[in-house]
């Protein structure tokens, strides 16, 4: 091999590596789902419900990051029994409409006594 094709080579695989490891690794949000032929994408994320548009099949959610978005919804029946404020995950199809909601929220835990002595 020439001289200036082996240089090139080693610049080409050293300039790879250091790409490879500035960048961080990026964390899937979707799943691919094979459906009638057709694959479909579903993206998960959770937040605060903000609004309830039940008219409109719409759902607000905030994140923790306090960023607002409103999603079309399926059908009535995935936002029966949601209010404001429930924590929730939210899996939504490959054009932004909520599938299904799963809420997460807790009963808070009780703080232990304080000891006496």
């Amino acid at each position: 091999m020439k001289p200036y094709r082996m240089t090139s080579l080693i610049m080409g695989v050293g300039l790879l590596g250091m790409v490879a490891m500035i960048t961080p690794p990026v964390q899937a949000e979707t799943v691919l789902l094979p459906t009638q032929g057709y694959p479909t994408f579903i993206k998960f994320l959770g937040g605060t419900i903000d609004e309830i548009d039940h008219a409109a099949l719409k759902l607000t959610i905030q994140d923790d990051m306090g960023k607002k978005e409103s999603f079309p919804v399926a059908s009535a029946e995935v936002i029966q029994g949601l209010m404001k404020g429930d924590l929730v995950s939210v899996e939504l199809d490959d054009k932004g409409k909520v599938l299904n909601i799963v809420k997460n929220n807790s009963l808070p835990l009780k703080q232990a006594p304080e000891p006496r002595g």
